[in-house]
Protein backbone atom coordinates (compact mmCIF):
# COMPACT_ATOMS: atom_id res chain seq x y z
CA UNK A 1 0.00 0.00 0.00
CA UNK A 2 1.03 2.81 -1.05
CA UNK A 3 0.39 6.70 -1.12
CA UNK A 4 1.63 10.36 0.09
CA UNK A 5 4.45 11.74 -2.10
CA UNK A 6 3.64 11.07 -5.75
CA UNK A 7 5.25 11.88 -9.05
CA UNK A 8 5.15 15.59 -8.28
CA UNK A 9 7.86 15.14 -5.70
CA UNK A 10 10.51 14.92 -8.41
CA UNK A 11 9.55 18.27 -9.84
CA UNK A 12 9.43 20.19 -6.61
CA UNK A 13 13.12 19.99 -5.85
CA UNK A 14 14.08 21.58 -9.16
CA UNK A 15 12.54 25.00 -8.68
CA UNK A 16 14.17 27.60 -6.44
CA UNK A 17 12.40 29.78 -3.90
CA UNK A 18 11.25 33.04 -5.42
CA UNK A 19 12.86 36.17 -3.96
CA UNK A 20 9.74 38.34 -4.26
CA UNK A 21 6.19 38.16 -2.94
CA UNK A 22 4.97 37.00 -6.35
CA UNK A 23 5.61 33.22 -6.65
CA UNK A 24 7.51 32.29 -9.79
CA UNK A 25 6.41 29.13 -11.58
CA UNK A 26 8.84 26.91 -13.46
CA UNK A 27 8.08 23.92 -15.65
CA UNK A 28 9.45 20.50 -14.79
CA UNK A 29 10.81 18.77 -16.73
CA UNK A 30 11.51 21.94 -18.69
CA UNK A 31 12.49 20.06 -21.86
CA UNK A 32 9.04 18.43 -22.12
CA UNK A 33 6.68 21.07 -20.67
CA UNK A 34 6.15 24.82 -20.96
CA UNK A 35 4.45 27.12 -18.48
CA UNK A 36 2.79 30.54 -18.91
CA UNK A 37 1.69 32.61 -15.92
CA UNK A 38 -0.25 35.81 -15.39
CA UNK A 39 -1.30 37.33 -12.09
CA UNK A 40 -0.19 36.59 -8.53
CA UNK A 41 -1.12 33.38 -6.71
CA UNK A 42 -0.96 35.26 -3.39
CA UNK A 43 -3.55 37.87 -4.42
CA UNK A 44 -7.29 37.51 -3.95
CA UNK A 45 -7.75 37.38 -7.73
CA UNK A 46 -5.13 34.64 -8.02
CA UNK A 47 -2.97 33.64 -10.97
CA UNK A 48 -3.65 31.93 -14.26
CA UNK A 49 -1.16 29.11 -14.89
CA UNK A 50 -1.10 27.23 -18.19
CA UNK A 51 1.02 24.05 -18.43
CA UNK A 52 1.49 22.52 -21.88
CA UNK A 53 3.45 19.61 -23.30
CA UNK A 54 6.11 20.37 -25.88
CA UNK A 55 6.66 18.29 -28.98
CA UNK A 56 8.89 15.30 -28.42
CA UNK A 57 9.22 12.51 -25.87
CA UNK A 58 6.19 11.88 -23.65
CA UNK A 59 6.86 12.02 -19.91
CA UNK A 60 4.80 10.42 -17.13
CA UNK A 61 3.93 13.84 -15.72
CA UNK A 62 4.79 17.51 -15.82
CA UNK A 63 4.51 20.17 -13.15
CA UNK A 64 4.32 23.94 -12.93
CA UNK A 65 6.10 24.47 -9.62
CA UNK A 66 6.35 27.52 -7.35
CA UNK A 67 8.02 27.96 -3.96
CA UNK A 68 7.68 30.37 -1.05
CA UNK A 69 9.54 30.64 2.24
CA UNK A 70 8.00 28.45 4.92
CA UNK A 71 9.76 29.61 8.10
CA UNK A 72 7.06 32.14 8.99
CA UNK A 73 4.23 29.65 8.41
CA UNK A 74 4.89 27.12 11.15
CA UNK A 75 1.66 25.76 12.64
CA UNK A 76 -0.39 27.56 9.97
CA UNK A 77 -2.98 25.96 7.74
CA UNK A 78 -2.47 26.59 4.02
CA UNK A 79 -4.90 26.23 1.14
CA UNK A 80 -4.36 25.99 -2.61
CA UNK A 81 -7.36 26.26 -4.91
CA UNK A 82 -7.91 26.61 -8.65
CA UNK A 83 -10.41 26.18 -11.47
CA UNK A 84 -8.92 23.55 -13.81
CA UNK A 85 -9.64 23.14 -17.51
CA UNK A 86 -7.84 20.66 -19.76
CA UNK A 87 -7.39 20.34 -23.50
CA UNK A 88 -6.10 17.16 -25.12
CA UNK A 89 -5.68 15.51 -21.71
CA UNK A 90 -6.97 11.98 -21.22
CA UNK A 91 -4.95 11.15 -18.12
CA UNK A 92 -5.84 14.32 -16.27
CA UNK A 93 -4.59 17.21 -14.17
CA UNK A 94 -4.47 18.16 -10.49
CA UNK A 95 -3.12 20.73 -8.04
CA UNK A 96 -0.70 19.96 -5.21
CA UNK A 97 0.68 21.56 -2.05
CA UNK A 98 3.70 20.49 -0.02
CA UNK A 99 5.74 21.62 3.00
CA UNK A 100 9.47 20.74 3.05
CA UNK A 101 12.10 20.64 5.77
CA UNK A 102 15.72 20.32 4.66
CA UNK A 103 14.61 18.95 1.31
CA UNK A 104 12.26 16.31 2.72
CA UNK A 105 8.48 16.34 2.56
CA UNK A 106 6.80 17.02 5.89
CA UNK A 107 3.21 17.57 4.72
CA UNK A 108 1.68 16.90 1.32
CA UNK A 109 -1.71 16.94 -0.37
CA UNK A 110 -2.89 16.83 -3.96
CA UNK A 111 -6.16 16.43 -5.83
CA UNK A 112 -5.14 13.37 -7.85
CA UNK A 113 -7.99 11.35 -6.37
CA UNK A 114 -10.28 13.63 -8.44
CA UNK A 115 -8.34 14.22 -11.65
CA UNK A 116 -9.73 16.76 -14.10
CA UNK A 117 -9.59 15.71 -17.76
CA UNK A 118 -11.36 16.24 -21.08
CA UNK A 119 -14.01 13.66 -20.25
CA UNK A 120 -14.87 15.09 -16.84
CA UNK A 121 -14.78 18.72 -17.96
CA UNK A 122 -13.70 21.85 -16.04
CA UNK A 123 -13.83 21.68 -12.25
CA UNK A 124 -12.76 23.48 -9.09
CA UNK A 125 -10.16 21.79 -6.87
CA UNK A 126 -8.89 22.65 -3.40
CA UNK A 127 -6.29 21.13 -1.07
CA UNK A 128 -5.07 22.06 2.42
CA UNK A 129 -2.14 21.17 4.68
CA UNK A 130 -1.02 22.02 8.22
CA UNK A 131 2.60 23.19 8.35
CA UNK A 132 4.88 21.45 10.89
CA UNK A 133 7.28 23.52 12.98
CA UNK A 134 10.50 22.56 11.18
CA UNK A 135 9.47 23.51 7.64
CA UNK A 136 11.65 25.87 5.63
CA UNK A 137 9.88 25.87 2.27
CA UNK A 138 6.39 25.59 0.81
CA UNK A 139 6.01 24.25 -2.74
CA UNK A 140 2.84 24.18 -4.78
CA UNK A 141 1.63 23.98 -8.33
CA UNK A 142 -0.23 22.28 -11.13
CA UNK A 143 0.29 18.70 -12.31
CA UNK A 144 -0.41 17.38 -15.81
CA UNK A 145 -0.20 13.64 -16.40
CA UNK A 146 1.48 12.71 -19.68
CA UNK A 147 0.39 15.02 -22.52
CA UNK A 148 -2.04 17.82 -23.31
CA UNK A 149 -2.69 21.17 -21.68
CA UNK A 150 -4.13 22.33 -18.37
CA UNK A 151 -5.13 25.88 -17.44
CA UNK A 152 -5.49 26.73 -13.75
CA UNK A 153 -7.60 29.88 -13.43
CA UNK A 154 -7.89 31.71 -10.11
CA UNK A 155 -5.06 29.66 -8.67
CA UNK A 156 -4.85 31.04 -5.13
CA UNK A 157 -2.34 30.21 -2.40
CA UNK A 158 -3.80 31.19 0.99
CA UNK A 159 -2.53 31.32 4.55
CA UNK A 160 -5.58 30.48 6.67
CA UNK A 161 -3.83 31.44 9.89
CA UNK A 162 -2.40 29.59 12.84
CA UNK A 163 -3.70 26.11 13.46
CA UNK A 164 -6.00 26.03 16.50
CA UNK A 165 -5.63 23.57 19.34
CA UNK A 166 -7.87 20.51 19.18
CA UNK A 167 -9.54 18.43 21.86
CA UNK A 168 -8.76 15.41 19.68
CA UNK A 169 -4.99 15.86 19.84
CA UNK A 170 -4.32 13.96 23.06
CA UNK A 171 -6.72 11.04 22.41
CA UNK A 172 -5.36 10.70 18.87
CA UNK A 173 -1.78 10.45 20.13
CA UNK A 174 -2.74 7.99 22.89
CA UNK A 175 -4.66 5.81 20.42
CA UNK A 176 -1.77 5.80 17.95
CA UNK A 177 0.80 4.76 20.54
CA UNK A 178 -1.48 2.05 21.90
CA UNK A 179 -2.33 0.75 18.43
CA UNK A 180 1.29 0.56 17.29
CA UNK A 181 2.46 -1.01 20.54
CA UNK A 182 -0.18 -3.75 20.39
CA UNK A 183 -0.29 -4.48 16.65
CA UNK A 184 2.93 -3.58 14.81
CA UNK A 185 4.86 -6.56 13.49
CA UNK A 186 8.11 -5.09 14.85
CA UNK A 187 6.65 -3.69 18.09
CA UNK A 188 8.79 -6.11 20.11
CA UNK A 189 11.94 -4.61 18.57
CA UNK A 190 11.20 -1.13 19.98
CA UNK A 191 12.62 0.19 23.26
CA UNK A 192 9.34 1.68 24.40
CA UNK A 193 10.80 3.19 27.56
CA UNK A 194 12.96 5.35 25.30
CA UNK A 195 10.82 6.01 22.23
CA UNK A 196 7.49 6.84 23.88
CA UNK A 197 8.83 9.88 25.83
CA UNK A 198 10.47 11.14 22.61
CA UNK A 199 7.20 10.79 20.71
CA UNK A 200 5.20 12.59 23.38
CA UNK A 201 7.78 15.38 23.53
CA UNK A 202 7.52 15.76 19.74
CA UNK A 203 3.74 16.11 20.03
CA UNK A 204 4.15 18.87 22.61
CA UNK A 205 1.46 20.28 24.87
CA UNK A 206 -0.15 22.89 22.59
CA UNK A 207 -2.83 20.47 21.40
CA UNK A 208 -2.09 20.93 17.71
CA UNK A 209 -2.99 17.99 15.51
CA UNK A 210 -0.11 18.74 13.11
CA UNK A 211 2.34 18.18 16.00
CA UNK A 212 0.56 14.95 16.90
CA UNK A 213 0.71 13.75 13.31
CA UNK A 214 4.44 14.55 13.16
CA UNK A 215 4.95 12.57 16.37
CA UNK A 216 3.05 9.59 14.96
CA UNK A 217 5.31 9.63 11.91
CA UNK A 218 8.38 9.58 14.20
CA UNK A 219 7.01 6.50 15.97
CA UNK A 220 6.19 4.74 12.69
CA UNK A 221 9.69 5.47 11.36
CA UNK A 222 11.19 3.89 14.48
CA UNK A 223 9.63 0.56 13.45
CA UNK A 224 12.02 0.53 10.49
CA UNK A 225 9.65 -1.62 8.44
CA UNK A 226 9.57 0.87 5.50
CA UNK A 227 5.91 0.02 4.96
CA UNK A 228 3.78 1.51 7.75
CA UNK A 229 2.47 5.04 7.23
CA UNK A 230 -0.02 7.60 8.49
CA UNK A 231 -2.91 8.80 6.28
CA UNK A 232 -4.76 12.08 6.86
CA UNK A 233 -8.53 12.12 7.31
CA UNK A 234 -9.36 13.33 3.80
CA UNK A 235 -7.28 10.64 2.13
CA UNK A 236 -8.57 7.96 4.47
CA UNK A 237 -12.16 8.85 3.60
CA UNK A 238 -11.38 9.00 -0.12
CA UNK A 239 -9.65 5.62 -0.02
CA UNK A 240 -12.64 3.95 1.62
CA UNK A 241 -15.04 5.37 -0.98
CA UNK A 242 -12.94 4.92 -4.12
CA UNK A 243 -11.69 2.03 -6.15
CA UNK A 244 -9.71 2.26 -9.35
CA UNK A 245 -6.43 1.14 -10.85
CA UNK A 246 -3.83 3.92 -11.30
CA UNK A 247 -3.42 2.75 -14.89
CA UNK A 248 -5.23 0.57 -17.38
CA UNK A 249 -5.51 -3.15 -16.71
CA UNK A 250 -4.79 -5.22 -19.80
CA UNK A 251 -5.91 -8.70 -20.83
CA UNK A 252 -5.00 -9.49 -24.42
CA UNK A 253 -3.69 -12.14 -26.77
CA UNK A 254 -0.01 -12.50 -27.70
CA UNK A 255 0.20 -14.33 -30.98
CA UNK A 256 -2.15 -17.26 -31.42
CA UNK A 257 -1.03 -19.19 -28.33
CA UNK A 258 -0.38 -16.88 -25.35
CA UNK A 259 -2.30 -14.46 -23.20
CA UNK A 260 -0.91 -11.31 -21.56
CA UNK A 261 -2.18 -9.62 -18.37
CA UNK A 262 -0.85 -6.28 -17.12
CA UNK A 263 -1.95 -5.71 -13.52
CA UNK A 264 -1.66 -2.03 -12.54
CA UNK A 265 -2.60 -2.30 -8.87
CA UNK A 266 -5.85 -1.10 -7.35
CA UNK A 267 -6.35 1.91 -5.09
CA UNK A 268 -9.40 2.02 -2.84
CA UNK A 269 -11.75 -0.31 -1.01
CA UNK A 270 -15.20 0.53 -2.38
CA UNK A 271 -16.94 -2.89 -2.61
CA UNK A 272 -18.85 -2.25 -5.83
CA UNK A 273 -15.89 -0.77 -7.71
CA UNK A 274 -13.64 -3.56 -6.47
CA UNK A 275 -16.10 -6.24 -7.58
CA UNK A 276 -16.52 -4.65 -11.02
CA UNK A 277 -12.75 -4.51 -11.55
CA UNK A 278 -12.34 -8.17 -10.57
CA UNK A 279 -15.30 -9.39 -12.63
CA UNK A 280 -14.14 -7.59 -15.76
CA UNK A 281 -10.63 -9.03 -15.54
CA UNK A 282 -11.80 -12.56 -14.65
CA UNK A 283 -14.28 -12.60 -17.52
CA UNK A 284 -11.61 -11.49 -20.00
CA UNK A 285 -9.24 -14.23 -18.80
CA UNK A 286 -11.94 -16.88 -19.19
CA UNK A 287 -12.90 -15.71 -22.66
CA UNK A 288 -9.30 -15.71 -23.92
CA UNK A 289 -8.09 -19.05 -22.44
CA UNK A 290 -4.88 -19.26 -24.52
CA UNK A 291 -3.42 -22.59 -25.59
CA UNK A 292 0.11 -22.23 -24.15
CA UNK A 293 -0.36 -20.11 -21.06
CA UNK A 294 -0.18 -16.59 -19.67
CA UNK A 295 2.30 -13.82 -19.05
CA UNK A 296 1.19 -12.03 -15.86
CA UNK A 297 2.99 -8.67 -15.78
CA UNK A 298 3.28 -7.22 -12.27
CA UNK A 299 6.10 -4.78 -13.06
CA UNK A 300 3.70 -1.83 -12.79
CA UNK A 301 1.77 -3.15 -9.79
CA UNK A 302 2.80 -0.77 -7.00
CA UNK A 303 0.15 -2.08 -4.62
CA UNK A 304 -3.05 -0.86 -3.03
CA UNK A 305 -5.89 -3.26 -2.31
CA UNK A 306 -4.86 -6.83 -3.11
CA UNK A 307 -8.36 -8.34 -2.89
CA UNK A 308 -9.74 -7.19 -6.27
CA UNK A 309 -6.40 -8.04 -7.88
CA UNK A 310 -6.49 -11.62 -6.57
CA UNK A 311 -10.19 -11.95 -7.41
CA UNK A 312 -9.53 -10.81 -10.97
CA UNK A 313 -6.88 -13.52 -11.30
CA UNK A 314 -9.14 -16.19 -9.75
CA UNK A 315 -9.22 -18.38 -12.91
CA UNK A 316 -5.41 -18.70 -12.74
CA UNK A 317 -4.94 -18.93 -8.98
CA UNK A 318 -7.52 -21.60 -8.22
CA UNK A 319 -9.46 -21.95 -5.01
CA UNK A 320 -8.63 -19.92 -1.91
CA UNK A 321 -6.22 -19.67 -0.20
CA UNK A 322 -3.49 -18.87 -2.70
CA UNK A 323 -1.12 -17.70 0.06
CA UNK A 324 -1.33 -16.26 3.56
CA UNK A 325 -0.19 -13.61 6.03
CA UNK A 326 1.79 -14.45 9.15
CA UNK A 327 1.57 -12.28 12.27
CA UNK A 328 4.45 -11.70 14.67
CA UNK A 329 3.02 -14.32 17.05
CA UNK A 330 3.04 -16.92 14.27
CA UNK A 331 -0.71 -16.86 13.63
CA UNK A 332 -1.47 -17.46 9.94
CA UNK A 333 -4.28 -15.68 8.05
CA UNK A 334 -5.14 -17.05 4.56
CA UNK A 335 -5.18 -14.74 1.53
CA UNK A 336 -8.80 -14.50 0.39
CA UNK A 337 -9.36 -15.22 -3.31
CA UNK A 338 -12.96 -14.18 -3.79
CA UNK A 339 -15.29 -15.35 -6.54
CA UNK A 340 -15.79 -18.33 -8.79
CA UNK A 341 -14.86 -19.12 -12.37
CA UNK A 342 -16.44 -21.14 -15.15
CA UNK A 343 -13.03 -22.09 -16.56
CA UNK A 344 -10.35 -23.53 -14.27
CA UNK A 345 -6.92 -22.44 -15.50
CA UNK A 346 -5.12 -23.11 -12.22
CA UNK A 347 -2.75 -25.60 -13.90
CA UNK A 348 -2.17 -23.53 -17.05
CA UNK A 349 1.49 -22.41 -17.39
CA UNK A 350 2.04 -18.86 -16.09
CA UNK A 351 5.11 -16.66 -16.40
CA UNK A 352 5.13 -13.84 -13.81
CA UNK A 353 7.06 -10.64 -14.52
CA UNK A 354 8.36 -8.60 -11.58
CA UNK A 355 10.54 -5.55 -11.09
CA UNK A 356 11.47 -2.77 -8.64
CA UNK A 357 8.03 -1.16 -8.98
CA UNK A 358 6.29 -4.39 -7.92
CA UNK A 359 5.50 -3.37 -4.36
CA UNK A 360 3.36 -4.19 -1.33
CA UNK A 361 0.09 -5.70 -2.55
CA UNK A 362 1.75 -6.16 -5.94
CA UNK A 363 4.28 -8.37 -4.19
CA UNK A 364 1.40 -10.18 -2.46
CA UNK A 365 0.03 -11.06 -5.89
CA UNK A 366 3.47 -12.34 -6.90
CA UNK A 367 3.61 -14.44 -3.72
CA UNK A 368 0.18 -15.90 -4.57
CA UNK A 369 1.78 -17.44 -7.68
CA UNK A 370 4.72 -18.87 -5.70
CA UNK A 371 4.30 -22.63 -5.33
CA UNK A 372 1.67 -22.75 -8.05
CA UNK A 373 2.34 -25.58 -10.54
CA UNK A 374 3.71 -24.72 -14.00
CA UNK A 375 4.75 -21.24 -12.87
CA UNK A 376 8.04 -19.38 -13.25
CA UNK A 377 8.99 -15.75 -12.54
CA UNK A 378 11.16 -13.48 -14.68
CA UNK A 379 12.55 -9.96 -14.48
CA UNK A 380 14.12 -8.19 -11.51
CA UNK A 381 13.79 -8.18 -7.74
CA UNK A 382 10.77 -6.43 -6.22
CA UNK A 383 10.58 -3.36 -3.96
CA UNK A 384 10.97 -5.36 -0.75
CA UNK A 385 7.59 -4.71 0.87
CA UNK A 386 6.21 -8.26 0.85
CA UNK A 387 4.25 -7.66 4.02
CA UNK A 388 0.71 -6.71 4.97
CA UNK A 389 -0.63 -3.41 6.31
CA UNK A 390 -3.80 -3.13 8.38
CA UNK A 391 -5.84 0.07 8.71
CA UNK A 392 -6.45 1.50 12.18
CA UNK A 393 -8.72 4.58 12.42
CA UNK A 394 -7.76 7.30 14.89
CA UNK A 395 -10.10 9.65 16.82
CA UNK A 396 -9.40 12.65 14.52
CA UNK A 397 -10.45 10.71 11.40
CA UNK A 398 -6.93 9.96 10.20
CA UNK A 399 -5.62 6.40 9.92
CA UNK A 400 -2.51 4.40 10.55
CA UNK A 401 -1.69 1.84 7.86
CA UNK A 402 0.42 -0.44 10.00
CA UNK A 403 2.57 -3.38 8.96
CA UNK A 404 1.18 -6.27 10.98
CA UNK A 405 2.11 -9.33 8.91
CA UNK A 406 4.58 -10.81 6.44
CA UNK A 407 3.63 -12.75 3.31
CA UNK A 408 3.75 -16.57 3.07
CA UNK A 409 3.31 -18.58 -0.10
CA UNK A 410 1.11 -21.68 -0.43
CA UNK A 411 4.09 -23.90 0.47
CA UNK A 412 4.71 -22.01 3.72
CA UNK A 413 7.80 -20.08 2.64
CA UNK A 414 8.04 -16.76 4.51
CA UNK A 415 8.93 -13.44 2.90
CA UNK A 416 8.78 -9.87 4.22
CA UNK A 417 11.44 -8.39 1.97
CA UNK A 418 12.59 -8.52 -1.64
CA UNK A 419 11.26 -11.23 -3.97
CA UNK A 420 13.90 -12.56 -6.36
CA UNK A 421 12.70 -13.86 -9.75
CA UNK A 422 13.42 -17.43 -10.78
CA UNK A 423 15.20 -16.05 -13.83
CA UNK A 424 16.72 -12.56 -13.97
CA UNK A 425 16.02 -10.65 -17.18
CA UNK A 426 16.48 -7.05 -18.27
CA UNK A 427 13.23 -5.13 -18.43
CA UNK A 428 13.39 -4.74 -22.22
CA UNK A 429 13.55 -8.52 -22.79
CA UNK A 430 11.67 -9.87 -19.76
CA UNK A 431 8.42 -10.51 -21.63
CA UNK A 432 10.22 -12.10 -24.57
CA UNK A 433 12.18 -14.37 -22.22
CA UNK A 434 8.98 -15.37 -20.41
CA UNK A 435 7.14 -16.02 -23.67
CA UNK A 436 9.98 -18.21 -24.92
CA UNK A 437 9.74 -20.36 -21.77
CA UNK A 438 5.96 -20.71 -22.13
CA UNK A 439 6.18 -21.78 -25.76
CA UNK A 440 9.04 -24.17 -25.05
CA UNK A 441 7.01 -25.95 -22.39
CA UNK A 442 3.80 -26.04 -24.44
CA UNK A 443 3.13 -29.38 -26.11
CA UNK A 444 1.69 -29.32 -29.62
CA UNK A 445 -2.08 -29.37 -29.64
CA UNK A 446 -2.30 -28.45 -25.93
CA UNK A 447 -5.58 -27.24 -24.52
CA UNK A 448 -5.12 -25.60 -21.13
CA UNK A 449 -8.61 -24.67 -20.02
CA UNK A 450 -11.03 -27.13 -18.44
CA UNK A 451 -14.69 -26.20 -18.40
Amino acid sequence: MVVAVTATGAGIVEAQTASTDVPTFKAFPWAAYAVQVTGNARDAAGATVRLTTKDGEEKPFGSATANVDGTSLHHHRLRLSADLTTHGSIDGAAIWLRADAAGKSRAFMNSEKDLVNDRAGPAHRQVEIDVPDDVDRIAFGVLLEKHGEVTADRLIFQDLGEEPSSSLAEPTLDAAIDTIRKNAYHARDIDWSSIEPQVRARAGTAGRLSDVHAAIKVLLASLNDHHSFWMDADRATAYRHSGQPPGAATVERRGDDLGYIAMPGFMGTDPTLSANFAATMSKAIVELSPRCGWVVDLRGDSGGNMRPMLAGLRPLLGASPAASFEQANGHVIPFPVIGTTTVDQSAVPVAVLTGPHTASSGEAVAVAFRGRPNTRSFGAETAGLSSGNSAFPLPDGSEILLMTTIDRDRDGHRYGGVLEPDEAAEDAVAETTASTWLRRTCPAGASNASR
